[in-house]
C-alpha cells in the first residue's frame, strides 16, 4: 500500500550545496530512477521528512519520470515542493537504519555479486531493493546497471510500454515527457511576443487572437482541422477499423490523448472501458423521465450532464485533499466515465422525446462505442452505424477557440469537475450561432425544393441562389472563420455518400450547390471563404438513414465533441494550467490606450 505526501524542502544557500537526497540515476529515463536511495542527515530532505525508498512524483507541480527531469527542475532553486509516493511496509525503522552521511556514502565499498539478492527482494517486496541498492554504493550500482535495472523495471506495476493497452499508463508517460518540454520552452521563451491585439479583435469576438493553449487539434486554413498533426484523410486512413468500413471513435480519443495512432488492441481495450462505464445513476434516469417532452433535447442533455456531477471522482478527491500533480488522474476517470455515459443518456433523451418508449437496449460488450450508441437510439442499419462512426470522429474537436471548447476549458480552469464543465460547454453549443448550423442548412435545402421543385435545372438553381444573395441573405453551410478551402469534413461525408448512397434528392442538391455556390460567392469579391463547411452535408446524411428529428442533431454533435474537450481537459490539469483570467477593458479605457 502506498500514500502520496507533499514535502517542502528549503536549503540554506550559504551552508548547503544541495537538498541532500540521492536518486537511483539509471542511464536511461526509467521511472525507477526517481526513487530516493539516500538521504543525508540534517539536510533539507531529512528535515522535510523524506526517507529512503520514497519515489518522487512531481517537483513544483511538474510530473517527473527520471532523475534527469528532477535535476532539471531543481536547478538554481533554493526552495521546492515535492510530491512523493511512499510505500507502507509496516517497519518504519528500515529507512533510518540505512541512512548515512556524505562521507559514509563515499567510503561505501562496492558489492559485485548482487544480482541474486536484488532479484529476490525486488520480486518480493520491491521497496527493500532500494535500501539494499543504497548499501551497494554509487559505483557499484552503476557497474551493475544492466542487471539491476532490468530486474527492477520488470517488477514495477507502473512500467509503461508503447504497446500498453492502458490509456492512463500511456498518458502518464506522455505527460512527463511533454511537461519537461513545456517547462524548458517556457523558461527560454516566457517573454517572447507571439502576436498583436487590435481594437477590432477586442470588439470582434477575439477572432484570430492567439490566446489559448489547445494541445489536441489545430485548424489549418488550407488543410482544415488536424488532430495531433494529422489531417482528416490521414486520420481516416490510419485509425483502426476492427473490420468496419470507418474507423472507431475510440481510436480518435486515444490519438487526441496521446498523439499516437493506437493499435487495434489499444482500441479494443478502450472500447471495453467505455462499455464498462456506461451506466447511468438512477437519479439521472428518473430526472430524464420527469422532463416534459416539449423541453428541447439540448436543455435535457445539459441538465442531466450537470446532474452526473454526483459521480465525480475528482470532486470527491479534491474535497479530501490531493496534490495538484495528481489532479489529471481523477479528471481522467471522470472524463472516461462522462464519455461512456453520454451515449445511453443521449439515446434515452432521443427515445423519450421522439419515440413511444424511453427504454434503451443494454450495452453489448462486443460492440464499439458508436455501434452501441446506434443500437440504443433504435437504429439497426449497419450503414447508419458506419455513418455514426464517421460523424463522431469528424466532429470531435476543432481547436479551442470555438464556444463549446473554450467554455469547457474556461469552466474547467476553475476546477469545476468535468461534468459541470461539459454541461456548460453544451449550453454554449446549444446557441444558434454555434450548434444549429446543420439544421439551418436542412431548412434551406427544403425551401429550395419547395420553391423550384425536385426536377430543377442547374440554371434555375443558380438563379435562385443569386436571388437569395441579392436580397441580403447568406447561403447556410458556406464560409468559415478560419478555413480558406473546402472543409475536409465536408469532403469525407461527400465521399461516404458517393460510396454508399444512391438516388437521394437532398444529397444531390448538396452536391449541385457545391458545384454552383463557390463560383457565385467568389464573383462577389467580399467572401474570404466561398466553400462549404462540415454543416453543409451532415444533416442530409442523417436524414437519409431515418434520423429526421433536427432538434436532436445538436445532442449528437455534443456527444462527439466530448471526445475532444475531455482529452484537452485532462491535459490542462496535467500541465497545471491556471485559472483563466483575461483582462477586460471599457471603451473609454481602450480610447485612452490609443490616445483618442
Amino acid at each position: 500500500m502506498s500514500k502520496m505526501h507533499e514535502l517542502s524542502l528549503k536549503r540554506n544557500a550559504k551552508t548547503e550545496s544541495d537538498f541532500g537526497f540521492r536518486l537511483m540515476e539509471w542511464f536511461n529515463p526509467a521511472i525507477v530512477s526517481t526513487f530516493v536511495y539516500d538521504v543525508t542527515v540534517d539536510s533539507p530532505a531529512d528535515r522535510s521528512g523524506m526517507t529512503t525508498g520514497d519515489r518522487i512524483v512531481s517537483v513544483d507541480g511538474m510530473l517527473v519520470r527520471c532523475a534527469d527531469e528532477v535535476r532539471a527542475l531543481l536547478d538554481g532553486k533554493s526552495e521546492i515542493r515535492i510530491v512523493i509516493e511512499r510505500t507502507q511496509t509496516g517497519d518504519s525503522s528500515q529507512p533510518q537504519m540505512f541512512r548515512r552521511s556524505r562521507s559514509e556514502e563515499q567510503e561505501a565499498s562496492p558489492t559485485v555479486d548482487c544480482q541474486s539478492e536484488v532479484s529476490g527482494t525486488v520480486l518480493g517486496r520491491f521497496p527493500e531493493s532500494h535500501w539494499l541498492l543504497k548499501m551497494l554504493g554509487r559505483a557499484s550500482y552503476q557497474d551493475q546497471i544492466g542487471n539491476v535495472a532490468s530486474v527492477i523495471s520488470s517488477s514495477l506495476p507502473f512500467s509503461v510500454s508503447t504497446e500498453s493497452t492502458d490509456l492512463k499508463e500511456v498518458m502518464a508517460s506522455k505527460i512527463v515527457e511533454h511537461s519537461k518540454k513545456v517547462a524548458s520552452f517556457r523558461k527560454e521563451h516566457s517573454k517572447s511576443v507571439i502576436g498583436e491585439i487590435t481594437i477590432d479583435m477586442v470588439y470582434g469576438g477575439m477572432r484570430s487572437m492567439k490566446a489559448l493553449l489547445w494541445e489536441t487539434s489545430l485548424l489549418d486554413p488550407e488543410l482544415g482541422i488536424k488532430f495531433r498533426g494529422r489531417s482528416i484523410p490521414e486520420v481516416l486512413k490510419q485509425l483502426p477499423t476492427l473490420g468496419s468500413n470507418e474507423p472507431l471513435p475510440e481510436g480518435i480519443f486515444w490519438l487526441l490523448c496521446t498523439g499516437d495512432v493506437p493499435t487495434a488492441k489499444q482500441v479494443q481495450a478502450l472500447r471495453t472501458q467505455f462499455n464498462q462505464r456506461a451506466v447511468l445513476p438512477e437519479h439521472v434516469v428518473q430526472m430524464v423521465l420527469s422532463f416534459p417532452k416539449q423541453l428541447h433535447p439540448m436543455a435535457q442533455f445539459i441538465s442531466a450532464i450537470a446532474a452526473l456531477s454526483s459521480e465525480s471522482k475528482f470532486s470527491a478527491a479534491y474535497t479530501g485533499g490531493i496534490p495538484k500533480s495528481t489532479f489529471w488522474e481523477y479528471i481522467y476517470e471522470d472524463a472516461l466515465n462522462l464519455i461512456a455515459k453520454l451515449t445511453p443518456l443521449a439515446a434515452m433523451i432521443y427515445r423519450s422525446c421522439f419515440k413511444s418508449s424511453s427504454t434503451v437496449c443494454p450495452i453489448d460488450p462486443e460492440k464499439d462505442w458508436a455501434a452501441n450508441f446506434a443500437a440504443m437510439l433504435g437504429y439497426e442499419d449497419k450503414m447508419f452505424v458506419e455513418l455514426l462512426r464517421l460523424y463522431l470522429i469528424i466532429h470531435c474537436d476543432h481547436e479551442g477557440g470555438n464556444v463549446s471548447a473554450h467554455t469547457c476549458h474556461l469552466v474547467g480552469s476553475a476546477l469545476s469537475d468535468p461534468y459541470l464543465a461539459f454541461s456548460a460547454s453544451m449550453a454554449g453549443l446549444a446557441g444558434p450561432l454555434h450548434g444549429l448550423a446543420n439544421q439551418e442548412v436542412l431548412l434551406f435545402l427544403h425551401r429550395i425544393m419547395e420553391e423550384i421543385g425536385k426536377n430543377y435545372t442547374k440554371e434555375a438553381l443558380k438563379q435562385w441562389v443569386n436571388k437569395r444573395l441579392d436580397s441580403g441573405l447568406v447561403i447556410p453551410g458556406y464560409g468559415h472563420a478560419v478555413l480558406r478551402k473546402t472543409d475536409p469534413r465536408f469532403l469525407c461525408q461527400k465521399q461516404f455518400a458517393e460510396r454508399f448512397i444512391k438516388n437521394d434528392a437532398l444529397i444531390q442538391l448538396v452536391w449541385d450547390l457545391y458545384e454552383i455556390v463557390p463560383g457565385i460567392l467568389e464573383a462577389l469579391g467580399k467572401v474570404k471563404n466561398p466553400y462549404p463547411n462540415v454543416d453543409a452535408h451532415s444533416g442530409v446524411l442523417l436524414q437519409h438513414y431515418g434520423m429526421k428529428e433536427m432538434n436532436f442533431y445538436t445532442v449528437l454533435f455534443g456527444v462527439s465533441r466530448a471526445l475532444g474537450v475531455m482529452a484537452q481537459l485532462i491535459w490542462s490539469r496535467a500541465l497545471g494550467l491556471p485559472l483563466e483570467r483575461p483582462k477586460s477593458m471599457t471603451t473609454d479605457n481602450l480610447m485612452s490606450l490609443v490616445g483618442k
